[in-house]
């Protein structure tokens, strides 16, 4: 099952150093938070690493999306997911598939030059 997103070529990840390498994103913690009243949202942080080279850590996604954003993008995005991955999969690849589809344009990659992969 992928849990993970990889950039499919090299990109320049520092202006400063002109690093570059391939990335991957990791959905590294999905945190549910209701404070029990009112405050209901999902915050999304996944670390980008670079796989090519170094190893190091590229950056950091984040999102933080109202409960009712998260549910309809999970929705929305159910027949875009593998078939009876099961919960815990499904909220992964949702997570993934929420940060592929909002970093068009980062690092001059489209939607298209990202891939899901599994280790």
């Amino acid at each position: 099952m992928p849990h993970k997103l990889r950039s499919n070529q090299e990109v320049i990840y520092n202006s400063e150093t002109q690093a570059f390498g391939v990335l991957e994103i990791n959905a590294e913690q999905i945190i549910f938070q209701n404070d029990g009243n009112h405050y209901h949202n999902v915050l999304l942080q996944m670390p980008v690493r670079v796989v090519s080279g170094s190893g190091t850590y590229a950056t950091h996604l984040n999102y933080n999306l109202s409960a009712e954003e998260w549910s309809n993008f999970y929705s929305s995005s159910a027949s875009e997911l593998a078939p009876d991955t099961g919960n815990y999969d499904e909220v992964l690849e949702t997570a993934l598939h929420y940060a592929r589809t909002n970093i068009d344009g980062k690092w001059g990659l489209t939607i298209n030059d990202w891939e899901f992969v599994t280790e």
